[in-house]
């Protein structure tokens, strides 16, 4: 049961993706170079391949796509390599910086990425420009207090100890942090001058505001459901929501990025064509600004401005076409995002939808508001699955079933989080009898969801590798019998000269 036109669609794509991603794996295997004269055998094979046939096209561009993918890889890797506070491992360093990931973890215990951009020598204070890199900044007691105000985009001085990455540090390697900063101690900092993240701290300041009358357990779950920020939410019911197969709530995808469009959609429809689509990537560059870049917002975002990008050409394309080249196109930037986890899911789960969601909705009994929102979550879910047994080792086997209870509440409530936080967060000030208008459909939207994750996490059966391999085994095997009967029959029926009636696929 699978949406074979919108496979056969984006054949061609989803191949030219695959040699992407193998070059990636070779350039890994290969190791820190510069790599420029791959990079530019790559790129004058996918210029060829603009200007060859249909046919030949695919394969010029998918091994062009492998050198490509093995070029930047191992260039990124040679930066990584080369950064420029490598060469003070074990010193005390101070630091000039810029907040890239906001901070995290306990009130007395915060950590945050820093991008370095000068180190202090002078004792003057003067600091000396360095090539820009990434540190993993901690600090505890009253250091973490003060680094606990810092948003993305701050510029900072900070002193501490540089460290190399340890064994478990990879999930830091794979988002460019060259090395650890310990010991941190905030000497200076000035809020983001940069007039988008100031406008995107502004605006989620406004959001968050207007869900101030919610206690502070839903306040955290909607700060997660709307913009993905997940600090202030307790750990249990975090995991609860993780052990449910409803985490993905709790990052922003590509239905948080059609809720911004659509609240600015009054606005774009107004605007000549080109204009809008402007106006609808500036929309799409805002939120995600706001919601921090991570690598499921990345792929959202890139996706939408695929999608409006075709539309604006007038070659519209279809959802998997979009997604490969969309992907493409990010793998090409950073070809490190393949490794990351949030990542893999998020593109799963869009492929899921793409392929399954029709089938499946058309196979459900009801009407077609729920059959569409349940075939929606029940696609993601098969989507994932692959990705969750081949990373994690299991499935949930109560997260379609959870999903599909929680469905129905999970896309009001990033629509009325969103809308609903912002007119609050504007109009409650002045008047409170708004802030509490909005406040009581969310509660009830979030206690809804969060006793679903309560509940689900009670569950304890799962799907293993071993297992999964089995279960499919065994459907192949059903269908294969299955499609050999359905030819028997055929023959009989031809032999003896009566028809067979086709049976529907289900």
């Amino acid at each position: 049961m699978i949406d074979r036109a919108a496979l056969r669609a984006a054949a061609g794509p989803l191949v030219a993706l695959g040699g992407l991603v193998a070059g990636v794996a070779v350039g890994v295997g290969l190791g820190a170079a510069p790599a420029a004269g791959a990079l530019g055998v790559g790129g004058a094979g996918l210029v060829v391949a603009w200007w060859t046939t249909s046919r030949v096209r695919l394969i010029v561009a998918t091994v062009a796509l492998v050198v490509l993918g093995s070029a930047v890889t191992q260039r990124a890797l040679d930066g990584a390599a080369d950064a420029p506070v490598r060469d003070r491992l074990g010193t005390r360093l101070s630091l000039v910086a810029t907040v890239a990931r906001d901070p995290t973890g306990a009130p007395y215990s915060t950590s945050l990425v820093l991008r370095v951009h000068g180190v202090v020598d002078d004792p003057s204070g003067s600091a000396r420009p360095t090539r820009s890199a990434l540190v993993y900044a901690t600090g505890s007691g009253d250091a973490a207090v003060r680094l606990r105000v810092l948003t993305t985009g701050d510029r900072v001085v900070v002193s501490g100890v540089v460290r190399p990455l340890g064994a478990a540090d990879d999930w830091l390697r794979w988002r460019h942090v060259v090395a650890r900063l310990d010991g941190v101690a905030l000497a200076d900092f000035v809020p983001a001058t940069s007039p988008l993240f100031a406008l995107a701290d502004r605006l989620r300041a406004v959001v968050l505001r207007g869900t101030a009358h919610l206690p502070l357990e839903q306040r955290a779950q909607v700060a997660g459901f709307v913009l993905g920020d997940t600090r202030e939410l307790p750990r249990d019911l975090e995991q609860a929501y993780r052990d449910a197969g409803l985490s993905h709530l709790l990052v922003v995808s590509g239905a948080n990025v059609a809720f911004a469009l659509a609240l600015a959609g009054p606005l774009l429809r107004r605007l000549p064509i080109v204009p809008r689509f402007g106006a609808g990537v500036g929309v799409v560059l805002l939120f995600a600004t706001m919601t921090r870049f991570e690598p499921s917002v990345l792929r959202a975002s890139v996706l939408a401005a695929t999608v409006m990008f075709t539309e604006l050409v007038g070659r519209p394309v279809a959802r998997l076409r979009a997604l490969s080249l969309a992907v493409m196109a990010l793998v090409v930037v950073d070809p490190f995002l393949v490794f990351l986890p949030g990542f893999i899911l998020s593109c799963a789960a869009t492929a899921g939808i793409a392929l399954w969601a029709r089938p499946i909705a058309g196979a459900l009994p009801g009407p077609r508001v729920v059959r569409d929102a349940a075939a929606v979550s029940l696609a993601a879910q098969v989507g994932v699955a692959p990705v969750l047994l081949a990373r994690f080792g299991e499935v949930r086997l109560v997260a379609p079933i959870a999903n599909l209870l929680a469905a129905p509440a999970a896309e009001p409530l990033g629509v009325l989080g969103l809308a609903g936080g912002a007119l609050a967060g504007v109009v409650a000030p002045r008047v409170p009898a708004v802030g509490a208008l909005v406040a009581a459909p969310l509660r009830v939207l979030v206690d809804w969801v969060s006793t679903i994750a309560r509940a689900g996490a009670t569950v304890p059966f799962v799907l293993d590798r071993r297992t999964a391999i089995g279960v499919v085994a065994c459907a192949a095997a059903a269908a294969a019998v299955a499609r050999g009967r359905g030819g028997s029959l055929r023959r009989d029926a031809s032999r003896s000269g009566r028809s067979v009636p086709d049976t529907p696929a289900r």
